[in-house]
Parts: C-alpha cells; sequence; structure tokens
C-alpha cells in the first residue's frame, strides 16, 4: 500500500517494509502480536492480521513508522489468511494440530476499536487461505476447495465443497480460481459464482 509493504511475519508480528526505492527495500518498522501472524489485509489506515492462535488483530497504520494494536478479537481456530469485504473481515481459521478448526470466521469490523463477535461456518476443512468476490468467499483447505454464500454475513449458506489434497492459498480471477495445492501444485477450477463446474491441475 502506498510506498509500504506490510508483512505478516509469524512471531515477528506486522513488519512494515520501506519500498519507496524497491532496490534497496528497509525495514521502516513493526508490530509484535500475541500469536503468529499468518496473513494480513490493508484496508484505510488498519491492517488487519490473522494472527494465529490468537485470531484477529487490527492495528493502526495512519503512522506508519509507529503502528500500534487497536484491537483484538480470538477465534476458535488457528488463523491463517484473510480478506476484507465492505464492513467485515473473513478469516480461513484452520488448525495448529486439531481436526479441523472453525472453517470460515466471519467479523463484524464496522468498527474497528471493537470487532464483532465471530459467526463461523464449518465443514469445509482446516481452512487456509481465502479470498471474497461479491457474495461469496473462496476457500483453499486441507481437503477441499470451498464455496461459501455470505450475502448475508450473520448467516452463511452452506458450502459447497470440492475435493483437493491440500490447499493453502488462493486467488480468483474471473470465472476460475487458483489454488495453491501442497501436493499437486497449482490447481485450477472452473467456477461460476456459487457453483464449481470443473478442476484441473
Amino acid at each position: 500500500s502506498g510506498n509500504y509493504a506490510y508483512v505478516a511475519d509469524d512471531n515477528n508480528g506486522l513488519v512494515i517494509i520501506d519500498i519507496s526505492n524497491p532496490a534497496i527495500p528497509s525495514i521502516h518498522a513493526t508490530q509484535n502480536t500475541s500469536g503468529s501472524a499468518r496473513g494480513v489485509e490493508i484496508n484505510g489506515s488498519h491492517a488487519y492480521v490473522a494472527d494465529g492462535n490468537n485470531g484477529l488483530a487490527i492495528i493502526d497504520i495512519s503512522t506508519p513508522g509507529t503502528p500500534s494494536i487497536l484491537a483484538t478479537k480470538n477465534t476458535n481456530g488457528f488463523a491463517m489468511g484473510i480478506d476484507i469485504s465492505g464492513s467485515y473481515a473473513y478469516i480461513a481459521d484452520g488448525s495448529l494440530g486439531l481436526p479441523s478448526g472453525s472453517g470460515l470466521a466471519i467479523i463484524d469490523i464496522s468498527n474497528p476499536a471493537s470487532p464483532g463477535i465471530p459467526v463461523y461456518k464449518g465443514g469445509i476443512g482446516q481452512a487456509r487461505g481465502v479470498e471474497v468476490i461479491g457474495s461469496y468467499a473462496y476457500l483453499a483447505t486441507s481437503s477441499n476447495f470451498s464455496i461459501i454464500d455470505i450475502s448475508d454475513p450473520a448467516n452463511p449458506g452452506t458450502p459447497v465443497n470440492r475435493s483437493t489434497s491440500n490447499g493453502y492459498g488462493i486467488e480468483v480471477e474471473g470465472n476460475y480460481a487458483y489454488v495453491s495445492d501442497d501436493v499437486i501444485g497449482l490447481r485450477v477450477f472452473s467456477i461460476n459464482g456459487g457453483s464449481i463446474k470443473n478442476a484441473g491441475a
């Protein structure tokens, strides 16, 4: 965002790197978190961090040189990935040594200083990556590529699943979802909103 790269750096928390000269990046500031920072999204003057066993950490980055934790909200699982859409944070709330984690966690962030109580939707495996496009959340999990209707964030729909080997990251572009799979490599799914038409590797 702008002249800075924001990195979720595990036990180091959020690391802010000055990239105003891309040939000579430099660490500008760090903000430790209580958990293990695994994913980050920037929205306005806040960084939203998927913070492992600490759930969600919201960090004020209005002054990138002096970040500060604004609020935290624990989740039932191990927060691994995050995306922001509108007034909600969508967290891939997987697990670390647990059977499945809690799936997708949805948190109201309309007031970043006081995030809402998480709403969960399970039945997808250990969620690790998430991207939100329109009314759907697309997730990469330990056993599935999953699509969840989030047109009502307080009452997410039943997941549509297609088996994968071991999904971690996800990117959606047009009618395709690209999933990084620990076993297969890159897996490409053809999608149409809330449906999965076919899969390839």
